[in-house]
């Protein structure tokens, strides 16, 4: 006797994993101990050539693209390059650059210096003016919601890269300049020119939810320049003129890596992009004043940056697949378009089934 083929059962299953493929809540398990992390880099290099004029540079930000490349401004334009000291002109628009990064699209945001304000570069070169009020602009960051967060030495700013709609996102910080968030995207830090760093709690919208809090103090009294965060919820912030400062999750003060001098001062910082030989556990920061060089130098930290290099990056989504719809936050298939999937396996199950009788 032949088996009458379970047709229905099977596609509406195979309908339910597929839509439920990116559903699950639960994070990865992270590879490494958070409670034991080197104190100090790991390494630190030049990324740079010994004879070779051309190299990676950078002014006071870096990003890195989806093609393996590091993009900085050398004062005169803006520039990618790769680990084989190849260098192309992205665009010579722009008189000078502060804070930067990459959309999902393939477009590079870019916090000008030269009255441009914040400005869209399509990967063919072309420029547009995306926020032309933000004149002051400093530190640019891409949420999980694919907005632009931008600190500007006075307050925070939310910005549609889409039609560059901009809204006064955090005013309760004064001097705000750098800006990152959390690994879990619950939390906002935010650094002022001066020593303070403080931490808002966020909503599931990433709208800011109470008062900021005082989390922690660096010595000396300017400038914050940059602030990455590791998987652990470390953040790293460079301070003029000779130090990285890391601060833990409690808000506990350390010197990471102090620098000779000024001129190998790291001035901001960048995770890298795990590819083209650039690595996800290093921070990548240039070197505004090293003579002129605009040269950038890689900082092993030993365990991955949040996020690396930003967005966008390899794998399913965000660069940690905290989803694979490519939004920085987790979703779940809603329950309704899963139950649509399986009520249209079923029809189309009975469909075949009849076409093929037992």
């Amino acid at each position: 006797m032949r088996m009458k083929p379970r047709i229905p059962l099977m596609l509406s299953l195979a309908f339910l994993a597929l839509a439920a493929g990116c559903a699950d809540d639960k994070p990865k398990e992270k590879p490494f101990d958070c409670s034991n992390i080197p104190s100090a880099p790991v390494e630190i290099n030049q990324i740079e050539v010994e004879g070779v004029d051309a190299h990676p540079s950078g002014y006071h930000d870096v990003a890195f693209d989806g093609e393996g490349w590091i993009v900085g401004h050398n004062t005169h334009s803006l520039i990618r390059a790769n680990r084989e000291m190849e260098v192309q002109v992205m665009s010579s628009a722009i008189g000078g650059a502060e804070g930067m990064e990459y959309l999902p699209d393939g477009r590079l945001i870019v916090a000008t210096t030269d009255d441009k304000g914040i400005v869209a570069i399509s990967p063919d070169g072309g420029l547009v003016n995306l926020a032309p009020d933000q004149r002051d602009a400093f530190s640019i960051v891409l949420g999980p919601d694919r907005m632009i967060y931008s600190a500007n030495n006075d307050k925070v700013v939310r910005i549609d890269p889409d039609t560059g709609a901009t809204e006064n996102y955090l005013t309760s910080v004064s001097d705000a300049r750098v800006l990152n968030f959390s690994p879990d995207f619950s939390l906002l830090y935010v650094g002022n020119r001066g020593e303070d760093v403080y931490v808002v709690d966020l909503d599931p919208d990433l709208n800011p939810v109470g008062t900021p809090r005082h989390f922690a103090t660096l010595p000396g009294d300017v400038y914050q320049d940059g602030m990455a965060v590791d998987v652990c919820g470390n953040l790293y912030i460079p301070k003029w003129p000779e130090t990285l400062y890391r601060i833990t999750p409690d808000g506990t003060v350390s010197i990471y890596h102090h620098w000779a001098d000024a001129a190998k001062y790291g001035h901001g910082l960048k995770w890298g992009s795990g590819l083209g030989g650039f690595r996800r556990d290093a921070l990548y920061s240039p070197q505004p004043w090293n003579d002129g060089q605009y040269t950038v130098v890689e900082v092993v930290v030993g365990i991955p940056g949040h996020p690396p290099g930003g967005f966008p990056s390899p794998g399913c989504g965000d660069p940690y697949e905290l989803t694979c719809g490519a939004s920085g936050r987790r979703t779940r298939t809603p329950a309704g378009l899963l139950l649509l999937l399986a009520l249209g396996a079923l029809w189309l199950g009975r469909g075949l089934s009849s076409r093929f009788p037992g």
